[in-house]
């Protein structure tokens, strides 16, 4: 029984030796069959680009300038300057205004004649006070302007202020800014003198008046 098995096993052991190798032969059959297959690349063959033709530029155009005839050139003739001697004075132009007085200098006798005449009559005014500036003549009856006199572009003028007690005093109660506008002459002929001098009259007598009314202050 023993030697069965043991012949058994022997016999297996040889078929499974023999398979062995012929598996083996086999694959190395295989492989020396099989040869690696050449491999082809296809390489496209690309065509060179025809030449490029230079193109021919066009001529440059010259356009001939415009000829243009200068006119002759003439010159002025320029009168010699005298030379100025020691005595020689130059006067500049100057648009400094005229005082008050220097217009009064430069006026005809006639319009001197129209001044004088107004500040003669201020001056007959009782407690007026009149006061000549730089530019202005000024009468004042108490704290009321009551005449104004100036020059204006070379003609005398005179504003005359008529003050409403009334409307000077509601005034100054109730804040507002109300006054009284002058009456303005252009002093040009003895017509317009004589309404202008009545006016500053009466202006005048108006102010004093309202002042003589005022209660004198009680003495300490």
């Amino acid at each position: 029984m023993n030697v069965l098995l043991v012949v058994l096993v022997a016999v297996m052991a040889l078929v499974a030796i023999v398979l062995l190798g012929v598996a083996i032969w086999e694959f190395i059959r295989g492989c020396g069959e099989k040869k690696a297959e050449p491999v082809h690349t296809c390489c496209k063959q690309v065509e060179e680009p025809a030449p490029v033709q230079p193109v021919a530029q066009p001529e440059p155009v010259v356009e001939e300038a415009p000829v243009v005839e200068e006119a002759p050139v003439v010159e002025e003739e320029v009168a010699p300057v005298a030379e100025e001697d020691d005595q020689t004075v130059s006067f500049g132009v100057s648009n400094a205004r005229l005082t008050l007085r220097e217009e009064y200098e430069a006026q005809p006798a006639e319009s001197k004649k129209w001044f004088d005449a107004i500040v003669g009559e201020a001056a007959t005014f009782e407690k007026a006070r009149c006061k000549e500036s730089q530019y202005a003549y000024t009468v004042m009856q108490g704290q009321d302007t009551i005449g104004k006199m100036k020059y204006s572009k070379g003609v005398l003028m005179l504003d005359c202020t008529i003050v409403n007690a009334e409307l000077k005093a509601y005034g100054k109660e109730s804040g507002s800014k109300i006054k009284n506008k002058p009456i303005r002459f252009k002093i040009t002929d003895d017509k317009v003198l004589e309404d202008a001098l009545y006016t500053l009259r009466l202006a005048n007598q108006v102010s004093f008046e309202a002042r003589a009314k005022k209660k004198p202050a009680k003495a300490e």
